[in-house]
């Protein structure tokens, strides 16, 4: 029997023929850590275009460098390596969790 949690997901899969809109990126350190030398990649929070602007994390495994952005003009990005899958949490929960090893910049801004 196919479990949830055994299937992978691809960005195409996720996608539908749309994009990813980039609405948040900072720094991911290791546990219990803050400064940069025990950084060990960067998180992005991305939108779906195609699913009513549905977001979702993406941890990347590629140390990005972080500055805050405007919220009206978002960049269109792809990943490189993106694999997500739904994960069985503490709680008895299933959570979609993604995973990258690098983020490209395909467009920006995107502007509202």
């Amino acid at each position: 029997m196919l479990k949830v949690e055994d299937i992978c997901f691809t960005e195409e899969m996720i996608l539908n023929k749309g994009s990813f809109l980039l609405v948040e990126l900072s720094p991911m350190f290791e546990e219990g850590q803050t400064t940069e030398e025990f950084r060990i990649g960067t998180k992005a929070v991305v939108a779906l275009t195609k699913h009513r602007l549905e977001k979702i994390t993406v941890l990347i495994d590629d140390v990005i460098a972080c500055s805050p952005f405007s919220d009206t003009e978002l960049m269109e990005v792809r990943f490189n390596g993106f694999e997500g899958r739904y994960q069985r949490e503490a709680e008895g929960e299933y959570v979609f969790n993604a995973r990258a090893r690098q983020l490209q910049i395909i467009s920006k801004p995107f502007a509202f």
